[in-house]
């Protein structure tokens, strides 16, 4: 899917579909749902599973894909702002946010924002919520007051606005006049 299959992998999978029997449609079916099985990881494995850098001006961000609502993550990892923390410290981030997209009944987005500086995390929170996101603030981090600087969750009206979309609003971010 998504234009992602090698020469390699599809030679590799007719393989293995041919030498043992396999139904195609239940093989690529069975791959599919592994792939997004995440029932086995941690919240530093999905911390760095799909996980993207950049600068925004002098700033460095991040944005991991976590495929969980912000509630079934805290409730998996109880460790969870720690683990953020600790992404946050070992990528060097000033700004390290996690895209949580998933379904529940329809499709959903939340998002949230780490910075281990509160004051650059209230100016980004204001400029994203500023934005066409849809933003408003999630409860479910409030019990989990990081160590140092703040973290912070978001409901995200805006099911559209997908990672690859907020990227340029984050390269936006060094130049807004609150930042001067």
């Amino acid at each position: 899917g998504a234009g992602r299959v090698s020469p390699k992998d599809k030679k590799m999978a007719d393989m293995l579909i041919s030498r043992l029997g396999l139904d195609r449609s239940a093989f690529y079916d069975t791959l599919r749902r592994a792939r997004f099985d995440t029932s086995g990881l941690t919240a530093p494995d999905l911390l760095r599973r799909d996980f993207k850098t950049g600068t925004a001006g002098s700033l460095s961000w991040g944005i991991a894909s976590v495929p969980l609502s912000v509630s079934d993550w805290i409730r998996r990892n109880p460790d969870l702002c720690r683990a953020v923390e600790r992404q946050a410290a070992a990528a060097d981030l000033d700004i390290l946010m996690t895209m949580h997209a998933y379904t529940d009944q329809a499709f959903r987005r939340e998002l949230g924002i780490f910075c281990p500086d509160p004051d650059i995390h209230d100016r980004i929170s204001r400029f994203l919520t500023a934005r066409s996101l849809g933003l408003a603030p999630l409860p479910d981090g409030d019990h989990l007051p990081p160590s140092q600087g703040r973290l912070s969750f978001h409901s995200q009206a805006n099911a559209t606005m997908s990672r690859k979309k907020l990227i340029p609003i984050l390269e936006l971010f060094s130049h807004a006049p609150e930042l001067t």
